[in-house]
């Protein structure tokens, strides 16, 4: 199976291992949360063995081995019972990878090894310190990334390809600030950090465009390179920079354009007013979701907003509640946060949606994840 993340060629290995050794499976079965949590954070297709990784995986951290998982749990509020592909992502994930991207990446590895408290609370706090430290670091980047962008003087909408390189840049960062840029204008981006005589670069496609092929076809002139289709990056001599640089953006700016059209799919027409928790147990027979399992996506309409609050690097999300007739609900949507304006609040919308389980305390309520609006 090709499309295995780096933590499941590891799990791979360590089957191998007790293969070879002859030893119970059941050694390396109970950490497969673990596992789990590498899987999702490196956005690799949710089918197949991956599936099977995701699906147990978010069973067994209910009972986590990990002591360290169990205290992260606990700091970030989250309910065991009804973790999910987007909990992993947007919380658990970001937390374990600021260590490696500005701090000290072997006290990740401590993360999940330790067993006394007090290490382990130190090494939470120390994933506080960074995470703010790296949206710190997000921030400026971002910030400079769209200053370069609107110095190409093209339309924005003209863009068909991001490449911005920069020597104030920190590596560890610039993945994240690359997401962000694709979501945002819906194009290939590539930006490099420049260190000494060297550039690290973090790439990001969309549609069907891989970017990992592109690379192949150069790797005499790269240092190193990986990743899969949507996500790579690459090490590169600063010689060879302005090579590359000539060579991706050719290729991505001839790449079909129907790969890169925006579309967001909507699976059926589903009242706001009808969600309930046991329908909403039916539509979670399909999950886990992500990359190549998609979350169905229902509309409705005549939904208005009573209430939101922002929250995020730039105010990027939203959060609050909105009413059809007498059914109020809970929202959340991600990276649309520019799109509600407080003076709109009257409007009635037609939104597009995914409900999912969100737990407070010990009590299980719906909301709605929105997708866009209109």
């Amino acid at each position: 199976f090709q499309y295995l993340s780096g933590a499941g060629v590891a799990f791979k290995l360590a089957q191998g291992i007790c293969m070879s050794l002859g030893l119970d499976m059941d050694i390396i079965y109970k950490y497969l949360d673990i596992v789990m949590i590498g899987t999702i954070a490196d956005v690799v297709p949710m089918i197949d063995e991956n599936r099977l990784i995701i699906k147990k995986g978010l069973k067994i951290i209910k009972n986590t081995k990990v002591k360290g998982l169990s205290y992260l749990l606990n700091y970030l509020r989250l309910n065991k019972k009804t973790l999910t592909t987007t909990d992993v992502s947007y919380y658990i994930s970001p937390l374990i990878n600021s260590l490696g991207r500005v701090g000290i990446s072997r006290m990740g590895a401590d993360f999940f090894l330790k067993e006394d408290e007090f290490d382990l609370y130190n090494i939470i706090e120390e994933m506080k310190e960074q995470n703010r430290q790296r949206r710190t670091l997000e921030k400026y980047i971002y910030d400079d990334a769209m200053r370069k962008i609107k110095n190409l003087k093209l339309p924005l909408d003209k863009l068909s390809v991001i490449f911005l390189s920069s020597s104030k840049w920190h590596p560890g960062v610039i993945g994240v600030v690359s997401s962000r840029l694709t979501i945002k204008f819906n194009v290939p981006v590539i930006l490099v950090a420049i260190d000494g005589d060297y550039g690290k670069a973090s790439c990001r496609s969309v549609g069907n465009i891989s970017i990992f092929n592109l690379l192949s076809n150069v790797k005499h002139l790269l240092e190193r390179y990986g990743g899969h289709d949507l996500a790579a990056g690459f090490l590169v001599s600063e010689k060879h920079l302005n090579q590359i640089e000539r060579y991706l953006k050719h290729r991505l700016l001839n790449a079909n354009k129907k790969n890169v059209e925006k579309v967001l799919d909507v699976d059926s027409k589903l009242s706001i007013e009808g969600m309930n928790k046991n329908k909403l147990l039916d539509i979670n027979r399909l999950s886990p979701f992500g990359l190549d399992n998609q979350e169905p996506n229902f509309i409705d309409n005549n939904i208005s907003f009573i209430s939101f609050t922002k929250f995020g690097i730039n105010n990027r999300h939203f959060k609050g509640f909105v009413r059809k007739n007498d059914r109020i609900i809970s929202v959340i949507g991600y990276n649309l946060g520019h799109k509600l304006k407080s003076r709109n609040m009257t409007k009635k919308y037609s939104i597009v949606y995914t409900p999912v389980f969100k737990s407070v305390h010990s009590d299980l309520f719906i909301e709605l994840k929105i997708k866009d609006f209109n």
